[in-house]
């Protein structure tokens, strides 16, 4: 039993929360509604004052005939709820029409009830009313006049017990508002509002809620709510402390006030006072403001008064509120400025450190173009030093083979004459000391020695010599052996210039290399410079890498 009844109690629990989270989204909807009204309410009201005017204008089309005063009572009617001085105006002229002695009773009677009623409303005209009041008869009265008569009992005697100070007093006037009140119910039992008034003088709450929530429309239904039925609703929660309730109440009581266009009204200075104390103090602002406006434009007096201290009260409230959102507001909009001065500051020193970097990077550039340059020069360089290493090694390799082949021959004629002396044959060894055959054969293997090693060194000199002879002149490009004219300038090649020299080398006269060159210069293209050209090719061989001849070795 004990779980089960655990059980109940969190499902109703669960059910009580989900209902006041859908009422406080209904009030939330309902407070967008009433927003769009208080912020542009004056379309209804337009459309109301245009009914009134119209009323007004059939009653003045009236003046004179019998019609006017019922016409006249009409219009302040229309007017009670948006013009209080000119719902006195057509009243007065009501009272007017009807004082004739011929006049109806009936309707100069409910021009009184009418005239008392708004003397009432005013809060400081209650002796003026009371004396109306007091002057009819309510034996002569029509039921319709009879149940005006009743309603204004209870309204005149209900302003004079909350104004009075004398609690005795008090206690008598609520008396005599609850019998005026029995005696409306007693003629017309539809009059919700006034029975729920009874039974919450009789202190059931709950009764007046059953009966009020009965007679309103339910949730979701197009047709729109009471206000006097929504507003004494909401008096009910606020006696139970029902506040959610009651917020939500007082809302559709505004709603339905300034649907009709209304202007002299009760729930709306009540709703701002109440949203000031839970704290919606802009809006409680925007509301209160609203009502004022509208009672001081209908000219209801006792409403500017009862809502006096409210309205004090929350434009105190609303002027700190809007002291600490500009405080708010400034110190964010100070942060903002200093965020934003930060973030300059940062962006500048950013732009600053990029240019920085890209100087840096260009510098970066140049010197890595230079790097690479002298990459490339060092490359040519290392390759030019291994090509002349190459040449220096055979060279050198050339020569000491060279060099070992002399002593080879040497150490054999020497052997051959120790051979011939040792036999006693003089004559022999005398005559192979002084023949000339050995010496030539060497000679001319000498120069074949160094023709081969000269072509193996500058395979592009004949190319080269070529290219400075006219195209008759040329020498075969695949010679393996030089003649004595291309061996003088294998040695100019060399850097030999002097025909002593080369006369030296080549074991001929100094004649003989001059004719020699001579007739070389003779095949030349350009005969006066040839020799110079010769010596400008070598130095290209020798000391550049780039080569002008593809088939030569570069030095």
């Amino acid at each position: 039993m004990r779980l089960f009844h655990a059980i109940f109690i969190l499902l109703s629990a669960l059910a009580l929360t989900g209902c006041r989270d859908s009422d406080a989204a209904d009030t939330r909807r309902a407070l967008y509604t009433l927003d769009a009204l208080v912020a542009d309410g004056s379309a209804h009201y337009d459309e109301a004052k245009a009914h009134a005017d119209s009323l007004g204008a059939v009653a003045i089309r009236l003046s004179g005939t019998p019609a006017e005063a019922q016409a006249r009572l009409e219009a302040a009617d229309a007017f009670a709820d948006l013009d209080t001085r000119l719902a006195l105006q057509h009243t007065l002229e009501a009272l007017r029409c009807t004082s004739d002695p011929g006049a109806d009773t009936d309707t100069r009677q409910r021009v009184l009830i009418r005239l008392a009623s708004l003397y009432n409303s005013q809060g400081y005209m209650t002796k003026e009313a009371f004396e109306i009041f007091s002057s009819l008869s309510p034996r002569s009265m029509s039921d319709a006049s009879l149940e005006r008569y009743y309603v204004l009992g209870v309204q005149l005697y209900n302003t004079l017990a909350r104004n009075s100070i004398d609690a005795p007093l008090s206690r008598r006037y609520a008396a005599l508002a609850a019998a005026y009140r029995d005696s409306v119910l007693r003629l017309s039992p539809d009059r919700i509002s006034i029975a729920a008034n009874r039974l919450l003088a009789a202190g059931d709450s709950e009764g007046a809620e059953r009966l009020l929530l009965s007679h309103l429309p339910a949730q979701g239904s197009a047709e729109a709510p009471d206000a006097s039925l929504c507003y004494n609703l909401a008096q009910v929660y606020i006696g139970m402390e029902r506040w959610e309730e009651a917020e939500h109440y007082l809302t559709l009581a505004a709603i339905s006030d300034l649907s009709r266009g209304s202007r002299n009204y009760r729930a709306l200075p009540a709703l701002a006072a109440m949203l000031h104390r839970r704290g919606d103090t802009e809006r409680g602002y925007r509301y209160i403001h609203r009502a004022s406006s509208d009672a001081a434009a209908s000219h209801a007096t006792k409403r500017q008064i009862e809502m006096a201290s409210d309205l004090a009260a929350i434009d105190a409230a609303y002027a700190a509120h809007r002291g600490r959102r500009n405080l708010i507001f400034w110190c964010v909009g100070a942060a903002v400025a200093l965020v934003a001065a930060v973030a300059l500051a940062a962006f500048v020193m950013l732009r600053r450190k990029n240019r920085q970097l890209n100087e840096n990077a260009e510098g970066l550039r140049l010197a890595n173009s230079s790097l690479s340059e002298a990459y490339e020069e060092m490359e040519s360089l290392n390759a030019r030093l291994a090509s002349e290493s190459r040449v220096k090694q055979k060279y050198i390799t050339s020569f000491m083979n060279l060099c070992l082949s002399y002593l080879r021959k040497m150490e054999r004629f020497r052997a051959e004459l120790a051979k011939t002396a040792a036999k006693g044959n003089l004559e022999a060894v005398t005559k192979a000391i002084n023949s000339s055959r050995y010496v030539n054969r060497e000679i001319a293997e000498f120069y074949t020695n160094f023709d081969e090693a000269f072509l193996s060194l500058y395979p592009g000199f004949v190319a080269a010599l070529n290219s400075l002879l006219r195209p008759e002149e040329h020498y075969p490009e695949e010679l393996t052996a030089f003649s004595t004219d291309l061996r003088i300038y294998a040695l100019v090649w060399l850097g030999i210039h002097e025909s002593g020299e080369i006369a030296s080398f080549l074991r001929c006269s100094e004649s003989t290399v001059y004719n020699y060159r001579t007739q070389m210069r003779n095949r030349a293209l350009r005969r006066d410079s040839f020799e110079s050209d010769i010596s400008a090719l070598s130095a290209l061989e020798n000391h550049s890498a780039a080569s002008t001849f593809p088939h030569r070795t570069t030095l």
